[in-house]
């Protein structure tokens, strides 16, 4: 096994903190670099998934420290949709 495999299998308590650090720096350069090198449409794409992603994640925490399953923060998306529509019809906004 090389050290990354064993650092992944230590608890997280005793994890070194760098590591994390060492994958979250080039992945935060790559998305920062991404909507230059990208056209729009992928662009978008990737910002869906990606923030569906996160709405999924949250999924996981509530059914699987909780077991319950509730849609109330799911309402922030509902709330983050209406402003957005709202924002592209009265004040004419082109994209997000």
């Amino acid at each position: 096994m090389n050290t990354t495999t064993v650092a992944a299998l230590k608890p997280a308590a005793t994890r070194s903190p760098y590591l994390a650090v060492v994958w979250a720096v080039p992945i935060a350069v790559l998305l920062a670099v991404l909507p230059w090198v990208m056209d729009s449409y992928r662009t978008i794409q990737l910002a869906y998934g990606l923030i569906f992603g996160i709405a999924g994640l949250g999924f996981n925490i509530l059914l699987g420290y909780t077991g319950l399953l509730s849609f109330w923060h799911a309402a922030y998306f509902g709330l983050g949709a209406y402003a957005v529509a709202f924002m592209v019809k009265y004040m004419h906004t082109g994209s997000m």
